[in-house]
């Protein structure tokens, strides 16, 4: 069952109101009555309701506990990912939010086929970000991944983290879990389809980054994206990186 981020805390009695969307959804597609028992989480904390009332408008609940949320990822990860065509974003926005990436920060690079422009840019920004929240619920994370506007290449890869990477397959050594710091803020660039100009490999070089390439097939971006995101942050997670 999805866990809903609660818009505000419980009252001083453990009263929870819940309305708009949300509300529709648990009264409508869960069915969900009085007596029933609902996951909801605040940021860095989970919690089960008891519904006292539901209806399409309004869901009242009472919380039953609430208990700090398991430790997250060591690492804040955030993915640079290269705009894919068709409507592959919100794929690798499902993904990252699942695995547990902090934030992705859509890039637009010399190859990209997709072209965000004015109302259409802000639009599609609203769709993904709306895809970040409902990923939340689904997987149960505590805060959605961030998903910021987004930037042309040369300005995205300058964040301020520890380590860049850029997955490009020019790269002679590929990257491994041991490549993740046990803590602190990293990235990586994924590029379009066509793959990053050497200009822009070199580029992201300049800025700090450092060429990995993905031991394996020749990988669409939104499996690149994904298998990246593993293996940057499970090891760390788990304990196993240095």
């Amino acid at each position: 069952m999805p866990r809903f981020p609660l818009p505000h805390e419980p009252d001083d009695q453990g009263q929870v109101i819940l309305s708009g969307p949300d509300a529709t959804h648990i009264a409508g597609s869960l069915r969900l009555r009085a007596g029933d028992r609902l996951p909801a989480s605040r940021p860095g904390r989970l919690l089960e309701l008891e519904i006292t009332h539901a209806s399409s408008s309004e869901i009242a609940a009472t919380v039953l506990y609430d208990v700090p949320e398991p430790a997250p990822p060591r690492v804040d990860l955030t993915l640079l990912v290269a705009l894919p065509k068709k409507r592959l974003m919100e794929s690798i926005i499902e993904k990252a939010s699942e695995i547990g990436v902090r934030a992705l920060q859509p890039v637009i690079a010399e190859r990209c086929i997709a072209k965000l422009e004015g109302e259409r840019s802000e639009a599609r920004l609203a769709k993904w970000r709306r895809v970040a929240e409902e990923s939340q619920k689904q997987c149960g994370r505590t805060v959605p991944l961030i998903v910021e506007p987004p930037l042309p290449l040369e300005h995205a890869v300058r964040g301020d983290w520890m380590r860049l990477y850029v997955l490009h397959e020019s790269a002679k050594a590929p990257l491994t879990s041991g490549d993740a710091p046990s803590e602190g803020g990293i990235a990586a660039l994924i590029g379009p389809e066509g793959g990053l100009s050497p200009a822009e490999v070199r580029l992201a070089g300049h800025a700090g980054g450092l060429v990995r390439r993905l031991n394996t097939n020749i990988l669409k971006v939104d499996t690149a994206a994904s298998v990246a995101a593993a293996i940057l942050i499970a090891a760390p997670w788990s304990g196993g990186a240095r």
